[in-house]
């Protein structure tokens, strides 16, 4: 008879969940970290577990005496087949709520809904009271049997808040690297990559924004990188490519280790190589020295800070900008859970919403959509042929500055372009006074230069609430229609 028979003997005690002959666990388990890529021993009965996880010492402190043990059982019968990090999750909180798993086991099946609804409130309380009571399910203890199992599943997670809230950020794209931020990493590291006076810790810190920003590389990824990871390649005009290749983070019915290869840009590849020659000559297996991604984050704030780009953003903002531009690229689903090294096909369903949202929007503003291009903005409905705006005097011909575009000759003025306060070209394509020339070459030119003062106002931040994303969003509009009517025109002829 092992120690936990002797504690929790299956006789008797049926009100106490503690006594409800739990299935027999070992008397020590091992869990393997990752990140630091230590094996620590964890022995049943022990009040004090500190495992690593995720390359930092954890440390459990359990109840003495058979409590404590119960609790211990609780966490090996449902965490002994999952990850570190999970095992971590758990294990925290069912230690920090134990009153609350213990009443939880204590409630009738009947009144566990109202329970639930009442005591678990976050998904990480959810996760784990559906473990156990499935764990109780399972083995038909206490009040719980095999039937209870369809029952359990459809208890809330608590998940569908934050799922939403994540969903939303994403669309609204609060959760991506604004422009200035990304253009800030890329000079960083076109300036540094090269540079022969970095120190190791910078190396790491470069490295791994890096590997995050070009291929969105998981931090347990980066941070488990062998030296055998890393393949240099000599190509035809005698540069070395850098492959680093890595295994699948997320996986789905027991596919095993899926192997994923990326290419480092070439300007970032020295990064790497130097990273590895250190390990090299340290006689380290893995590339990176540092085991804590916590801890490597702040390299990489720090090496970047002293260099003048301020990071106020964490790790998997690279990974949704990253997943987010292949989707405004107009990549599909498959190429998404690729690049993200995801096994699920809708991985990417999110950021296609977002990107159809953003297109949807940025539409509107280039005048492409349908709906703008057949409004009738133009309220004269006279046009003018390229004779007659030759043969016009100088002061009635409109021309103007548009973007970096010198725009001449898109009509007439009535009332002489010499009289207008406003803006010539911009505010011309919606006033009546207007009369469009049928030449559809000075109208491609003139979207040509608002498409390109569009794009710039939505990098700079501007809001399509503000009266010059309005004024863009119309005169395009109305350039649009004159090119439709100069088009038609030029195919009726």
């Amino acid at each position: 008879m092992n120690i936990h028979q002797t504690l929790f003997p299956s006789d008797g005690h049926e009100a106490n969940p503690m006594f409800w002959g739990w299935p027999a666990v070992p008397e020590t388990f091992t869990l393997y970290d990752k990140y630091s890529g230590k094996s620590v021993t964890l022995v049943l009965g022990e009040t004090l577990w500190s495992p690593s996880i995720q390359g930092i010492i954890r440390k459990f402190e359990f109840l003495p005496g058979e409590v404590g043990l119960f609790q211990q059982t609780l966490v090996l019968l449902t965490q002994a087949n999952f990850s570190p990090s999970s095992f971590y999750k758990f294990t925290y909180t069912l230690l920090r709520h134990w009153i609350i798993f213990l009443e939880l086991l204590e409630t009738k099946p009947s009144d566990i809904i109202s329970f639930w609804d009442k005591n678990i409130l976050t998904p990480d309380l959810a996760k784990a009271g559906k473990s156990i009571l499935k764990l109780a399910a399972r083995h038909s203890l206490g009040p719980w049997d095999t039937t209870h199992q369809k029952f359990i599943k459809k208890l809330n997670t608590r998940e569908s808040s934050k799922r939403a809230v994540r969903k939303e950020r994403i669309a609204n794209r609060s959760k991506l690297l604004s422009t200035s931020s990304q253009a800030d990493i890329i000079r960083l590291l076109d300036e540094q990559a090269a540079s022969p006076n970095l120190e190791e810790w910078q190396i790491e810190g470069l490295t791994a924004l890096a590997l995050g920003f070009q291929h969105a590389i998981r931090p347990v990824q980066i941070l488990t990188l062998l030296t055998n990871h890393i393949q240099l390649i000599e190509e035809n005009d005698g540069k070395l490519a850098c492959i680093v290749s890595f295994h699948q983070a997320k996986k789905k019915g027991g596919r095993g280790d899926v192997e994923l290869s990326r290419s480092i840009k070439p300007e970032w590849a020295p990064l790497v190589i130097k990273l590895l020659n250190s390990a090299n000559n340290a006689a380290r297996t893995r590339i990176f020295s540092t085991a804590d991604s916590t801890k490597l984050w702040a390299l990489t704030k720090k090496v970047a800070k002293q260099f003048g780009v301020s990071i106020q953003y964490n790790y998997y903002k690279l990974r949704h900008t990253g997943a987010q531009t292949l989707a405004d690229a107009g990549h599909s689903r498959t190429d998404i859970k690729n690049f993200l090294g995801q096994t699920q096909l809708n991985s990417g369903n999110t950021y296609l919403k977002s990107s159809r949202k953003q297109v949807e929007f940025l539409n509107k503003a280039l005048g492409t959509s349908a709906l703008y291009s057949k409004l009738e903005l133009i309220a004269t409905g006279k046009y003018v042929t390229p004779k007659e705006l030759e043969d016009a005097h100088e002061d009635d011909q409109i021309a103007g500055i548009v973007g970096s575009r010198l725009i001449a000759g898109i009509g007439l003025c009535a009332a002489g372009q010499g009289n207008c306060m406003y803006d010539p070209v911009m505010s011309c394509y919606n006033c009546k006074k207007y009369m469009p020339v049928l030449d559809p070459l000075v109208h491609k030119e003139a979207i040509a230069g608002m498409r390109e003062q569009v794009l710039s106002f939505f990098k700079a931040g501007g809001s399509k609430e503000s009266p010059a994303y309005l004024q863009l969003t119309t005169a395009i509009a109305g350039a649009q229609r004159a090119l439709d009517i100069s088009n038609e025109s030029a195919s009726q002829k």
